[in-house]
């Protein structure tokens, strides 16, 4: 038997993108038993989405929040929620067609009960592979950019039966907007609300947590498009800020005690300011100055107040 599966999609000024999810989640081989929606934006989602999605038979909630804050939003769709599979999804992509069925069947082929979380491999659908493109990937390897991670990881430990090995690897990390969890797990670590407005790096935060008490994969046959809408994210300054301050608090709060963390942050963080620098006047020199302003405030802002929580800028 199938077990219930609840789409949690949390959003914010996307209404183009919004619908385009909401359709590739209705358009599925197995469509869910419901659909929540939590809305933390300015204006009411389009009118005609409610009819759509009750016309494919599946049951539709909607939540209305009055302030920004994408981990609170997913902690009140989680509330509203009842299934026994919850998929965390952003407002900004698309599904391919079997996606459910297929997520659902390799959760079903864990009769025991192991497997608590299944993430999936999105396509990003605005990134051209330019030589300015691959020269950005070799540099943020090079920067160390977001190698730190726990030492411990539980789906290391865990063995899968037959049917999904070589299917499934398991993961220290899943991006927050395309995976699916056993209810347990968000029962147990519940979304960071301390991370504000866009919240970057929240499902990191989220993530690392879950990962070192629970069996959490990745399976690079599940895919989907990732749109990359920049509605709703914040400024090149503020972006920056972030990107320094939300590290620092993962690394303080949430990962194992270590000197080798602080060095590899410390190398990261001279890394991106760098190369930033470098493609000021390779791409958008507007943004990637904007980024750098950010990034040595918040690194001037720590060193100075010796602060170890997340931004608390939206």
């Amino acid at each position: 038997m199938t077990e219930s599966i609840s789409v949690i999609l949390p959003t914010h000024n996307r209404p183009e993108s919004l619908k385009r999810t909401v359709r590739s989640v209705l358009s599925q081989s197995l469509v869910p038993d419901e659909l929540i929606i939590v809305n933390d934006g300015d204006d009411e989602i389009p009118a005609d989405i409610s009819d759509e999605v009750r016309q494919a038979g599946v049951r539709f909630i909607y939540r209305r929040r009055d302030y920004p804050s994408l981990p609170a939003s997913r902690n009140v769709g989680i509330d509203a929620s009842s299934g026994a599979i919850l998929l965390l999804l952003d407002d900004d992509v698309e599904l391919e067609r079997k996606f459910l069925e297929e997520m659902s069947g390799m959760f079903e082929a864990d009769k025991a009960g192991q497997v608590d979380g299944i993430g999936a491999v999105g396509t990003d659908f605005s990134v051209i592979p330019t030589a300015k493109n691959r020269l950005w990937g070799v540099l943020m390897f090079l920067t160390g950019h977001l190698r730190w991670m726990p030492r411990r990881c539980r789906a290391n430990t865990t063995r899968l039966p037959a049917s999904l090995r070589g299917l499934l690897k398991p993961a220290k990390f899943l991006i927050g907007g395309r995976v699916g969890v056993r209810r347990r797990v968000v029962e147990d670590v519940r979304f960071n609300e301390t991370f504000a407005g866009y919240a970057l790096f929240e499902d990191r935060d989220f993530c690392y947590r879950a990962t070192q008490r629970y069996a959490m994969f990745v399976a690079p046959s599940l895919k989907l498009t990732h749109h990359f809408d920049k509605n709703a994210r914040p400024d090149a300054f503020t972006y920056g800020r972030m990107l320094v301050m939300n590290q620092i608090h993962i690394v303080s709060e949430v990962l194992e005690p270590g000197v080798g963390k602080w060095m590899l942050l410390a190398w990261n963080m001279a890394g991106l300011v760098l190369v930033h620098t470098i493609y000021i006047p390779l791409g958008n020199h507007k943004f990637h100055f904007g980024v750098v302003r950010g990034l040595i405030s918040g690194i001037v802002h720590a060193v100075a107040k010796g602060i170890t929580g997340p931004s608390c800028e939206s």
